[in-house]
This record gives C-alpha cells, sequence and structure tokens, in this order.
C-alpha cells in the first residue's frame, strides 16, 4: 500500500515522476522521451472548473495507458506526461506518440456531472461533446537524462508555439 501511494499518481493511476525518476536510473543505454501536455488545459479548469479538469486528465491518461510500442507512460506533473521509450528509434516512437495523439483529439469528450439550467428544470437536454487535443516532443535519451528531458520539453514547446495538437521531434 505504501508503495502504491508513493509510486502512483492518485488521479490518473498512471506511475507518477517519483516512478519515472526510479526508472531513468535503470533506463535501457538506448531509449526515447515523449513529453505531452494537455492543449488549453486552464480553459477547462477556468470555464468548468477542476472537477471537470481532472476529467480531462483522466481521459487522456487512460490513452496513455494503453500506448504501444514498448512506451510507458507517466504522469509528470499538472497537465503534463512523459513516455518513456526503450529504444532509441525516434520514427517509431513518434508513430507511437502520433497514434495516441491522434486518438484523443478525435474521442469526444462530454463533460459529466454538469448541469444545465434546463435540465435543473426537468428538460433532457444533450451535453455538448468537446474536444481535447496534446501536443507533444519526442528526444532521443542520451547520456544524462535532465538534457533528453530539456530536449524533449524544447520540442514540447515548438509543438505549441506551431499550432498546438502536434509532434515536434527534438533531434
Amino acid at each position: 500500500h505504501a508503495w502504491r501511494l508513493a509510486y502512483r499518481d492518485e488521479l490518473t493511476q498512471l506511475p507518477n515522476r517519483r516512478a519515472l525518476e526510479d526508472a531513468l536510473r535503470s533506463r535501457p543505454t538506448r531509449w526515447s522521451l515523449g513529453m505531452l501536455d494537455v492543449d488549453h488545459f486552464k480553459k477547462f479548469n477556468d470555464q468548468w472548473g477542476h472537477d471537470v479538469g481532472d476529467q480531462v486528465l483522466r481521459r487522456v491518461a487512460t490513452a496513455l495507458a494503453g500506448v504501444s510500442g514498448r512506451g510507458r507512460a507517466f504522469r509528470y506533473g499538472g497537465e503534463e506526461f512523459a513516455i518513456v521509450f526503450p529504444h532509441d528509434d525516434l520514427e517509431r516512437a513518434g508513430d507511437v506518440l502520433d497514434t495516441v495523439r491522434t486518438r484523443i483529439a478525435e474521442t469526444p469528450f462530454r463533460i459529466r456531472g454538469q448541469r444545465s439550467g434546463a435540465e435543473e428544470r426537468g428538460k433532457k437536454t444533450d451535453t455538448p461533446e468537446h474536444t481535447i487535443t496534446v501536443s507533444a516532443g519526442l528526444a532521443r535519451g542520451e547520456g544524462d537524462a535532465v538534457v533528453t528531458f530539456k530536449r524533449a520539453d524544447d520540442a514540447l514547446y515548438k509543438a505549441k508555439k506551431k499550432g498546438r495538437n502536434r509532434l515536434v521531434c527534438g533531434d
């Protein structure tokens, strides 16, 4: 129980940043790192509240938990996630990241637990669908993990500057 508390993110059920740091201590010599960030996350929190923001994070985490290509997803913090691949094939890792990014964007998101005024008066209404998108940066793992994180994070922010909902490779 204590291990689970220390190494699992309670909200998303993904391994947390501490688990990521441990995984990187025993990383293979060839690896790659994807950093992902939920686009316009603050808008969900500001418009709908933190409960809806939590729903968004859980939705993204569910998609990332099933990532293929032997990647392992972690909640890095806030609305940011990391995926560590035990290989340095950036084309293969990029395909995996792009697939999960597309799947997240194409899956409609309905806000649960929010009631409109019409619903409160007994009239059934449809909850509007929203789109969740993520931006991603990818870097080949070389030497110091801190340097790799910086390169992946720089690539992530280039993806944001280029219009979001895209992947940029840092190598």
